[in-house]
């Protein structure tokens, strides 16, 4: 089913400001599209298997439009149908999605504005959190690929004893620890919550005090986490906030989680970016090294990325920042990975302006700009085919991005899984 242009109107006020911080209000809806019409909806979040094979696509159903949000798993090995030159740029095919995730245990209906994914190595699980309808941190067994039932611990839910708080956003899997950990971010609460995995189902442990200290731009509001090491268990998460000029830092242990130091991201704009009153503030992505040495910020005020030196020194990460580089208006996501060549690249996630930044990490310089769908949302490596996908939310497709370098089409976006709609007019 697609829809018309006064929905698609809609659509694309809710796609630029309800995707974040809108309300999360329960709305009676219809069922989202199954059978043949099933379609991406705002697709929010991506994961993909081990096998390169499948992958698993939230969508937020951001204008509750439909009573709940869906999970699907698309085949992305299959041959799609009714692929199509695209009528502006020729060089990019689009293609029906439909017959991707057709079949049984291809669809689960779920919350609406869900988050981004997280999925075992062992392909066993997936995780995901959702902010409406309910509200709460979910997750599917996954079994030869397919989908299983879900589960989910909602929000405040006084059977808890640990109760989850409300907003969970930024999510962040350990496997390191005796039993599988997560780890959440609470948008409108500035607080993260440490979650573990039994064989019935997540359980909430604990919830850190406020991760930043007295002074910072009130409300707080915790963004996204990643862990300074994720082969390691009790190891510091950094946690980024769109009301701060800090990166805060939480460390987790069996039953609690407390607030290590947090460091600031002004002094180095200060010196480069003299214009901007509100230097550093609103962090939103972070990605750090496997190795733990590095890490990176996207921050919006003013716009650029920075490189933070997270080495250890006397036991403690140094959590200085290093280096810049300017980037696009309002950068979201942050994504790392190595190509063939062993340089450590950073791509820059760019909402508002319909691209993602590709920077060396190193050397922090500016190597490509890939030009994507409206509102590209988030993003996924598949180094086995040396590809990658990337949402685009206000369009309701999912693009395939050629990371080979070998193909003159290196960081193009070559094909798109779904047919492209106008929702930001």
């Amino acid at each position: 089913m697609r829809l018309g242009p006064a929905t698609l109107a809609r659509a694309g006020l809710v796609a630029m400001t309800g995707s974040l911080f809108g309300c999360a209000v329960e709305e009676p809806g219809i069922n989202p599209p199954d059978g043949d019409e099933r379609r991406f909806y705002y697709p929010s979040g991506l994961a993909i298997d081990s096998s390169g094979r499948r992958l698993y696509v939230t969508n937020a159903n951001a204008d509750l439009l439909y009573n709940k949000g869906t999970l699907q798993l698309v085949d992305v090995e299959k041959d799609p149908a009714g692929c199509a030159a695209d009528p502006v740029g020729p060089a990019l095919e689009n293609c029906d999605e439909s017959a991707l995730i057709q079949g049984d245990d291809r669809q689960l209906t779920i919350g609406s504005f869900a988050g981004d994914i997280e999925i075992r190595k062992d392909d066993s699980r997936l995780y995901f959190t959702t902010r409406s309808g309910p509200s709460g941190v979910a997750w599917v067994a996954l079994s030869d690929g397919m989908l299983g039932d879900l589960g989910q611990i909602e929000v405040l839910d006084e059977g808890d004893p640990v109760p989850l708080p409300a907003e969970p956003f930024g999510l962040a899997l350990l496997e390191s620890c005796d039993r599988p950990r997560l780890l959440v971010t609470h948008l409108t609460q500035g607080v993260v919550t440490m979650l573990d995995d039994y064989d019935d189902g997540l359980r909430t442990v604990a919830t850190s005090p406020l991760i930043l200290p007295p002074g910072s731009r009130a409300p707080q509001r915790a963004f996204a986490i990643a862990p300074r090491r994720r082969d390691l268990c009790a190891g510091p998460a950094y946690v980024t906030s769109s009301t701060s000029n800090q990166v805060a830092t939480v460390i987790p242990d069996e039953a609690r989680l407390v607030t290590g130091p947090a460091f600031s991201l002004a002094p180095p704009l200060a010196n480069q970016f003299q214009g901007s009153e509100q230097r550093g503030t609103d962090a939103r992505g972070i990605a750090v090294a496997q190795n733990g040495s590095r890490a990176w910020v996207a921050v919006r005020e003013p716009p650029a990325l920075l490189l933070v030196d997270t080495r250890e020194q006397h036991g403690l990460p140094r959590d200085r920042v290093l280096a810049l580089v300017e980037v696009c208006p309002q950068p979201s996501m942050v994504r790392v990975r190595e190509d063939v060549a062993g340089r450590t690249l950073v791509y820059v996630v760019c909402f508002a302006t319909h691209q993602i930044f590709v920077v060396d990490g190193d050397l922090m310089q500016l190597v490509d700009v890939i030009e994507t769908g409206r509102g590209p949302a988030t993003l996924e490596f598949d180094e086995q085919r040396n590809r990658a996908f990337v949402a685009h939310y206000a369009e309701n497709t999912i693009g395939w991005i050629d990371l080979n370098p070998q193909n003159p089409t290196l960081h193009r976006v070559i094909r798109t899984l779904g047919l492209p709609e106008p929702l930001l007019e």
